[in-house]
């Protein structure tokens, strides 16, 4: 199975390289509030939402992920 992606910058998919194919790192950036809350404020439950799917796809392609912003693991299990 190979795992593609949506480049926005060509609109077309493409497959996803990882630099090494048995460990990816990841970067998702969480809500920053500094007033009220506003609709805008809903989109980072959106991005982690697509993250969750794309580490649980790479999960069961059998590659370990780790989150940069506190360095733990998600490792597939089952």
């Amino acid at each position: 199975m190979t795992l593609s992606l949506t480049n926005t910058m060509k609109r077309a998919k493409e497959p996803f390289v990882p630099a090494n194919p048995d460990h990816v790192t990841m970067y998702v950036c969480g809500p920053t509030v500094y007033n009220l809350a506003h609709i805008g404020n809903a989109r980072p439950a959106r991005d982690h939402a697509t993250a969750d799917r794309l580490r649980a796809e790479l999960a069961a392609l059998g590659t370990a992920v780790e989150d940069r912003a506190d360095g733990s693991a998600w490792r597939r299990t089952g």
